[in-house]
């Protein structure tokens, strides 16, 4: 039996590089944080990040405030003109029914006692 861990190999582990990558991983570790930014800063292998490597960053649009606006005034005015326009539509071309008495309100009330009625 070896006294020596890191010699030892066990069937299905990665190869002797890699223990040793694991080894210098953890003696980073162990540095103390100004020696271990120093080390890393000279290590080739460190990849890139995408400030250095000369890319243009995505900056983000700025939009128009107005446009935000108008954009939350408008929709919840197509949907109230798409509802009037489809009790329109329902109630006098399908229903067959005279075109004014779709904006009373005592129509509406007679079709919620017809459907809501208990007899």
């Amino acid at each position: 039996m070896s006294n020596d861990w890191q010699s030892t190999t066990v069937q299905g582990s990665r190869s002797s590089n890699a223990r040793t990558t694991s080894a210098q991983t953890d003696a980073a570790r162990r540095m103390p944080v100004q020696e271990r930014s120093a080390s890393e800063e000279k290590s080739p292998e460190r990849p890139q990040s995408a400030k250095s490597s000369g890319k243009p960053a995505k900056r983000k649009k700025k939009r128009n405030p107005w446009l935000r606006v108008l954009r939350l005034l408008v929709v919840p005015i197509l949907l109230f003109w798409a509802i009037v326009a489809g009790l329109y539509v329902g109630y006098s071309v399908l229903g067959h029914q005279p075109k004014g008495e779709v904006f009373e309100l005592q129509t509406w009330k007679h079709m919620y006692d017809l459907m809501f009625s208990n007899d």
